[in-house]
């Protein structure tokens, strides 16, 4: 007996927040079957939005992207960078014949924060609480 996906969810990665051009960090699905077994070598569809706050893939250059499920059923994007548009916006991964979705939460933040006593190391600059010592347009 084949599997038949059951579910898609969010694994890892969501919500979070960079700043414009930069990063996110990585972030994933997973895929399970009727027994809530994970399922591997499932094509994952990762879609952002076509236009507005948005980001592109490392691999594809634009807001769409594809992963395989690995043998723990989780399918991984290459790194989403943010656009130059800030606002909040889902990234949803879809695979064929199973209707469901996982919704990742993105947040495009336009302010950053700097202060003379701020840290430039793994920082993007976009708490108030937590900012940078310099900004430089990437």
């Amino acid at each position: 007996e084949s599997a038949v996906i059951s579910s898609i969810a969010v694994n890892s990665g969501s919500p979070q927040s960079t700043a414009i051009y930069e990063p996110f960090l990585p972030f994933s699905a997973i895929v399970k079957d009727q027994y809530n077994t994970p399922v591997v070598g499932i094509i994952v569809t990762f879609t952002a939005p076509a236009s507005g706050a948005s980001g592109a893939f490392a691999d594809s250059g634009s807001h769409t992207t594809t992963a395989v499920t690995d043998s723990n059923g989780i399918a991984t994007p290459t790194t989403f960078t943010a656009n130059s548009i800030g606002g909040t916006y889902t990234v949803n991964a879809t695979t064929n014949g199973f209707y469901g979705t996982a919704g990742f939460q993105f947040l495009n933040a336009a302010t950053r924060y700097v202060s003379q006593i701020g840290n430039d190391t793994s920082n993007s600059c976009t708490d108030s609480l937590n900012p940078c010592a310099t900004i430089s347009k990437g």
